[in-house]
């Protein structure tokens, strides 16, 4: 009986130190700087990028940089397409263009700026990027995958997912960066070990979509600055000009909206 008890000691003690402190973390993230700026060289501080107005904007997902599991092409495109709407109701955007991401990987490397401006006619492109980090562990409860049904009722998998998304829209003659708006998510959940995998993918899938949510709002309003900047003739950091047949409307709460930026960027600069 004692050498029972002996045995099943030491099972439990070896199966808490293989499974109760085993933890994993998975990585994905694309980085924003190394792709627009790849040899280094940033743009010049007094570059002024010139906005021929309404603008053709390209929007893309920058590549990953390894080659570990990616995010679909139809989860991207879910994503793009509710950004897509911020610019859509701008007039001072002609159109917008959701450029898929195997033509940011033109012959296998990275593709250029003027690349992409040559395929797609664009102006500017709108250029998101994300970190996402998730810690997986076992709790105690995970004990019982060593046993035959254990590991298809208890949820011994705990997943604790971290994301952050960034948009930079980029003029792509200087390479300058017109504005950034960025959001976060944070979440966790507990899984089964036989639905691991689909409890990692919707996890992911949450964070992605309730980072971009966030990342939206702030982009409803960089994009109201930005056309206040457009309309401030005062403002030397860009250069705008109109083609042909084009007048920027202007109605009466943004003409208030604009006096007081103005204004504002004064009293900051007295």
């Amino acid at each position: 009986m004692k050498r029972v008890l002996l045995l099943l000691v030491v099972w439990v003690l070896s199966s808490c130190s293989v499974l109760g402190h085993h933890k994993t973390k998975n990585m994905r993230s694309t980085g924003l700087v190394s792709f627009l700026y790849p040899d280094g060289n940033l743009p010049q501080e007094n570059a002024r990028p010139h906005l021929k107005l309404p603008l053709n904007v390209g929007l893309a997902f920058v590549p990953e940089s390894h080659h570990g599991p990616q995010l679909s092409q139809a989860f991207q495109q879910e994503l793009l397409q509710s950004i897509q709407s911020n610019f859509a109701d701008k007039h001072y955007v002609n159109q917008i263009k959701i450029i898929p991401s195997m033509y940011l990987k033109h012959g296998g490397k990275r593709a250029s700026l003027d690349y992409l401006k040559q395929m797609f006619a664009i102006d500017v492109v709108a250029l998101v990027s994300y970190d996402h980090i998730t810690r997986r562990s076992q709790n105690i409860t995970s004990l019982a995958y060593l046993t035959v049904v254990g590991g298809f009722i208890f949820k011994g998998t705990e997943f604790d997912s971290s994301t952050m998304v960034d948009l930079a829209l980029v003029e792509i003659e200087t390479k300058k960066m017109l504005l950034r708006a960025a959001g976060v998510a944070q979440s966790r959940a507990r899984s089964t070990d036989s639905q691991a995998k689909v409890s990692y993918d919707q996890l992911t899938r949450k964070n992605f979509t309730s980072a971009m949510s966030q990342m939206n709002g702030n982009l409803a309003v960089a994009l109201t600055d930005f056309e206040m900047r457009l309309r401030n003739k005062e403002d030397e950091s860009i250069k705008v000009s109109h083609r042909p047949g084009y007048k920027m409307q202007v109605g009466g709460l943004m003409w208030l909206l604009l006096m007081g930026w103005v204004l504002c960027r004064r009293r900051t600069t007295a």
